[in-house]
């Protein structure tokens, strides 16, 4: 950090951009989205755990990045892409019961399936 209070030139589109070059599905962890900014941003080479932080606070306030789900408060997703993964989750549970649910669905099958476990389960 330089004498004047300010720290290296990184935005919070450019940590968007890093996290998006990750494509971590449970979101990016603070050390590998730093790593990504230092190889691919030259005002990034120097930037601190505490700086990035700050970045990712901004992106979150600003309606750019959330915090992954999974985690707590340790990995960071975009916020647009979670938006249009669940759009697509939604419409491929309504392919899947507009053609039939697939193979494990029909009339009876969760009875079958407890009745061939507790057959398995009693033969000891």
């Amino acid at each position: 950090m330089t004498r004047g209070g300010r720290g290296p030139h990184v935005t919070v589109d450019q940590v968007a951009n890093a996290i998006t070059h990750l494509g971590e599905r449970g979101g990016s962890s603070l050390a590998a989205i730093r790593n990504v900014l230092k190889q691919e941003y030259s005002g990034a080479s120097d930037i601190t755990q505490g700086q990035l932080k700050r970045l990712l606070v901004r992106g979150v306030q600003q309606g750019k990045l959330r915090v992954a789900a999974s985690a707590s408060g340790g990995r960071f997703v975009l916020k647009n892409l979670t938006q249009s993964s669940a759009v697509g989750r939604q419409a491929r549970k309504s392919a899947s019961h507009a053609s039939g649910g697939g193979a494990r669905a029909g009339p009876g099958y969760g009875r079958r399936r407890r009745y061939r476990r507790s057959r398995n389960n009693n033969k000891g």
